[in-house]
């Protein structure tokens, strides 16, 4: 079994770690400024198409509501502001890492792509009906909470399908096989990425607490909502993120408490509702 220290001591020596492109590289740098410019900020997005057109998709797509057609990256910014232009920029890259294909025993790399992206519409929604925190901010941290999943996969493969035998052999949640085979798991392997990408300090908690929300410092509230959406997108069957659906324990009642059935409920009234906004977004991953 690698130690924790070895596998970060592997991934602070890597030179070909996933990486942002530029130009969401510089949004998120720009975004930082609270005195930047609207212009600086959509030519920054505008520099790359791909990541345009497929922003552009998305605002427009049916679940953000906006009324009317967004034509331009300018207009975008009028209607979403800087923050949520920086979160849905972050989102529309996210495509790439997860565009894999194949199978590993019971995992699926496509398969983690929609549960991901299905984890980033239930969290949108419970961030409305619980108003514990910023609805967009919570789409994006639920659409790139398993990125540390990706990092192992391609980074520590052979470990990786170890990972996989004891989870299908065990019929634990990935989370657990991973500590029992790697020493460490995704959401710390997520985290340390996040920071490699300079992501805000909140995305960063909420990857890293996202089966442990009590040990986030800051933003405990959005790290247990991603869990508790997590929890939906495997209620509904959206994708697989790989093995038994993780426990929620005390801690996330301690952190986010919510009416006993909450979640059941959601699911009850919201579920069709929601694959259809799964269905309708899974097509922001065309070219």
């Amino acid at each position: 079994m690698r130690s924790r220290d070895e596998i970060f001591d592997v991934l602070s020596g890597l030179k070909n770690l996933p990486t942002l492109p530029d130009a969401a590289t510089r949004v998120i740098e720009l975004s930082s400024d609270p005195e930047v410019s609207p212009k600086a900020l959509a030519d920054a997005v505008e520099r790359d198409p791909s990541i345009a057109t497929r922003l552009l998709k998305l605002v427009n797509s049916p679940y953000f509501g906006i009324r009317g057609t967004v034509v331009s990256i300018h207009q975008a910014l009028v209607f979403l502001g800087v923050s949520n232009l920086r979160n849905l920029v972050l989102s529309t890259c996210a495509v790439d890492l997860f565009r894999q294909e194949g199978r590993i025993g019971s995992f699926s790399r496509s398969d983690l792509w929609i549960h991901s992206l299905a984890t980033a519409i239930a969290a949108r929604e419970l961030a409305k009906s619980t108003r514990a925190c910023d609805p967009e901010i919570a789409f994006t941290a639920g659409l790139i909470h398993d990125v540390g999943k990706i990092v192992i996969d391609r980074h520590f493969h052979e470990d990786f399908e170890r990972i996989i035998e004891c989870m299908d052999a065990s019929g634990v949640a990935m989370v657990e096989a991973e500590r029992a085979v790697f020493e460490a798991d995704h959401s710390q392997i997520g985290f340390f990425l996040a920071k490699h990408w300079s992501l805000p300090e909140v995305l960063q908690e909420a990857i890293s607490g996202h089966h442990a929300p009590d040990a986030s410092s800051r933003h405990a509230k959005l790290a247990a909502l991603i869990g508790y959406a997590d929890n939906v997108a495997r209620s509904l069957k959206q994708g697989d993120g790989g093995g038994m659906t993780p426990v929620l324990g005390d801690a996330f009642q301690d952190v986010l408490p919510l009416e006993d059935g909450f979640l059941a409920a959601f699911c009850s009234e919201r579920g069709d509702e929601l694959i259809r906004h799964i269905e309708t977004l899974s097509g922001i991953s065309d070219k």
